[in-house]
Order: structure tokens, then C-alpha cells, then sequence
């Protein structure tokens, strides 16, 4: 064999390879419809079965809702008496409790204390070293007493003579008696009455008025003469 023969001989085998690769049939797809075979008879073709939607399936349950459901019923009009249930959350408000009210003890007033008023006079110049005051009333108060207190606080001198059980007043704030004349001297009134024994011998109730009065007459100037 020469060489243009070996040539000849390998090139027919090339051509022989490319046609047999180009004609190979395509392998055959399984159909993906099942067939059902009858009894004696030809195969026939199940149809493929359907699936429902979402949508579709709810209406098929609606459809099967029986008569006179909740679906069905119509809604209570506005305005209706009908009670409507409570939202789930929602607060209800709460019911006050009554407690009964506490037994309340009487108030009892206060004790008012006890007191007399006093004041120191000289009318014929219509002027007054101590004007009316009250003053507590203390155990065992006379219109001597009250008098050195209620002036002692206030700064004014009292001069008296006669001792603390029979006190004779002679002057009052630099005033004493006879400054003014022969007849001139304090004098002490309680209650509307003048007094005619020691100021230290009058005892004093709660409310009572006490006046010392410069008198320049022995009294008669200012409605208590001797």
C-alpha cells in the first residue's frame, strides 16, 4: 500500500465516524400523563387532577357554611340594645367599693380661758395709762394682783403701802395722791362698784372688770364719793 492510499483510507473513516455521530436519535421522554389500563381494552388517559387555590378554597368553605351561621346573620343595626362583646384587651373599669364611713368621735371645743379685764384711768385729763386688757385669770387674783402683773410686763411703777395682805396704791406711773390736790388719789372699781376695803382683799372671777381711777375729789368726780 502506498502512501496515497493509506491517506485515502483514513480520511473515509473520519467521514464514515461524522456521519454516524450526526444521525443518533434523540432518546425518548417518558409522557408524564399516567395512563390507566381498562379491563380488555385499550389504555385510556386519566385527566391530571386540578388543585384549588387559596381563593377557591375558601369559597368552597363558605359554600358549606349551613344555613343561619355567623356568615349568614345579618349585623345588629346602629343604634340597637344588643350587647356587643368586649374586644379582647380591652379594660373594663373598675367598680368602686364602698366602705362605710368611720364612726366619727365627737370634737369636744376647746377649754376657753379663763380671764378679767383691766384698765388704769385718769379722766380729768381723758387719758389712760393702761388701756382695757384682758388678762388671764389666775388661783387666788385680786385687783391688786392683776394690777402689779399687768404693770410690771408693761414697764410702769406701782407704789404701794400696807404690806401684801392690805396693799394701799399711792401712785401709778409716777401719779400718787395728792399730786392734785387734797383729794386727789387712785381708786379701783370692779364691776361698776367701788371698792371700800383693800384692793388685795378683792378676789377676782373670770369676766370681771377692773378700773383704777385717779379721782381728784375724794370720788365724787368720777361717780364714787367717800
Amino acid at each position: 500500500m502506498n502512501k496515497k492510499q493509506w491517506i485515502t483510507g483514513v480520511l473515509c473513516l473520519c467521514m464514515l465516524f461524522a456521519a454516524g455521530c450526526g444521525k443518533q436519535e434523540p432518546e425518548s421522554q417518558p409522557d408524564p400523563s399516567p395512563t390507566v389500563t381498562e379491563q380488555g381494552g385499550a389504555p385510556t388517559e386519566e385527566p391530571p387532577q386540578q388543585t384549588e387555590t387559596a381563593p377557591e378554597a375558601a369559597e368552597s368553605q363558605q359554600s358549606q357554611q349551613p344555613l343561619g351561621s355567623a356568615a349568614t346573620q345579618k349585623p345588629a343595626e346602629a343604634g340597637s340594645n344588643a350587647a356587643k362583646p368586649a374586644a379582647q384587651g380591652d379594660v373594663q373599669p373598675a367598680v368602686p367599693s364602698v366602705q362605710p364611713a368611720a364612726e366619727q368621735q365627737p370634737v369636744q371645743a376647746p377649754t376657753q380661758e379663763k380671764v378679767v379685764y383691766l384698765s388704769v384711768e385718769i379722766p380729768s385729763d381723758s387719758t389712760s395709762v393702761i388701756s382695757r386688757t384682758a388678762v388671764a385669770l389666775e388661783d387666788g387674783d385680786t385687783a391688786y394682783t392683776v394690777l402689779r402683773r399687768v404693770a410690771k410686763e408693761a414697764g410702769i411703777p406701782v407704789v404701794a403701802s400696807g404690806g401684801s395682805k392690805s396693799p394701799y396704791v399711792e401712785g401709778i406711773d409716777n401719779l400718787f395722791e395728792f399730786d392734785r390736790g387734797a383729794g386727789s388719789g387712785w381708786m379701783v372699781e370692779v364691776n361698776g362698784n367701788f371698792v371700800q376695803r383693800s384692793a388685795g382683799q378683792m378676789k377676782l372671777n373670770a369676766g370681771d372688770e377692773v378700773r383704777w381711777i385717779y379721782t381728784l375729789e375724794l370720788g365724787k368726780d368720777v361717780g364714787g364719793g367717800i
